[in-house]
């Protein structure tokens, strides 16, 4: 729904503070709603706010179903970002390389559906996980092409986010 969405654009901005604001609402019309897509999006979108607000294990079980209930239902145009996003939460839950299939398997995916929305900031999460897991070199190549994805695709506010990694 466009709350989610709204919820996501906020907290990727550095606005946790209205996300939060937005993110209860976002839930309880996507748990009100008829379509199964609904609760999936607004559990993932949940557990991007809770993981950039520091407080990413508290939504992994939530994530986890919903990334499930995304594979069961077939909802392969987010199935991509729902993977790279558990990656991020394992990733700041000190799973260190523990992250790393699950972000590899969304990018996968996302490249196979042809999503390009969010590519960049998949690959910022990707190149995170890597330098979580000691993988210096390697997240500064995937922050390199996060900085490179994010000028072709206009999403130029992953930039200091991935400059942080390189």
């Amino acid at each position: 729904n466009g709350q989610g969405k709204t919820t996501l654009m906020r907290t990727l901005a550095g606005d946790l503070a209205r996300a939060h604001d937005s993110l209860q609402r976002a839930v309880e019309l996507a748990d009100a709603s008829e379509f199964l897509h609904a609760p999936v999006i607004a559990r993932t979108v949940e557990a991007v706010v809770f993981a950039y607000a520091g407080r990413a294990a508290e939504r992994r079980a939530t994530l986890e179903a919903a990334v499930a209930l995304c594979e069961r239902i077939g909802f392969i145009g987010w199935l991509g970002s729902a993977w790279c996003i558990l990656g991020l939460v394992l990733a700041r839950t000190d799973a260190g390389a523990a992250a790393l299939p699950h972000i590899e398997r969304g990018v996968e995916l996302a490249a196979k559906t042809g999503t390009t929305l969010f590519e960049a900031q998949r690959y910022c999460w990707w190149a995170e996980a890597l330098l979580r897991a000691g993988r210096v070199e390697d997240a500064r190549t995937r922050a390199a092409s996060a900085i490179t994805l994010g000028g072709a695709t206009e999403e130029r506010g992953i930039e200091a986010e991935a400059l942080l990694v390189r």
